[in-house]
């Protein structure tokens, strides 16, 4: 079986690895290219047709050539959303506010402060902030295990960041 080069369960955890990313992305295009032309001769189709579908290992649009996950331009989508939506003078009732929790907690200042006084301070500023509208929602990222972002972080090297356990409301930061 290790001749025929066959995957086996063991495989499915390796990570791809190459020395030259570019090598590997023209081995998996002339892959794809040979299996085209195999399915358009053998059903008898027309290759523009064979061409509209995606016949490779992995959608190219989601995957790099070695395997791994192509990363997103969060960005880009902001700005796409954004020409689509005309903002408003005034924002009609009821309505909500939706706060990027991580992105509060990271603009807080205040390095010498107690948990407490740090959970009162982000109370206030969340309660300004959505003075006029009738709900609040304050939103934090979660780490998905097969997802963009959890790749993105493997491939940087992260790990989980510092861990507060059995806090005491006095306890400083």
């Amino acid at each position: 079986m290790t001749k025929k080069r066959l995957k086996m369960f063991s495989d499915i955890r390796k990570k791809p690895s190459a020395s030259n990313p570019n090598k590997v992305i023209l081995q998996a295009d002339r892959k794809l290219f040979a299996h085209m032309v195999l399915v358009a001769e053998s059903c008898h189709l027309q290759m523009s047709d064979v061409l509209s579908h995606s016949l490779g290992p992995l959608p190219w649009a989601l995957a790099n050539g070695d395997g791994t996950l192509r990363k997103t331009n969060k960005a880009v989508l902001a700005r796409e959303l954004e020409k689509q939506v005309l903002p408003a003078e005034t924002i009609p009732g009821p309505s909500a506010t939706i706060i990027d929790g991580m992105s509060l907690v990271q603009k807080m200042k205040g390095n010498d402060q107690t948990f407490s006084q740090r959970a009162a301070s982000a109370l206030t500023q969340i309660l300004h902030e959505g003075a006029r509208s009738q709900r609040i929602d304050v939103v934090f990222d979660v780490y998905q295990e097969d997802s963009i972002k959890n790749a993105e972080r493997a491939n940087r090297g992260c790990t989980t960041g510092i861990q507060f356990r059995n806090i005491a409301p006095g306890h400083r930061i």
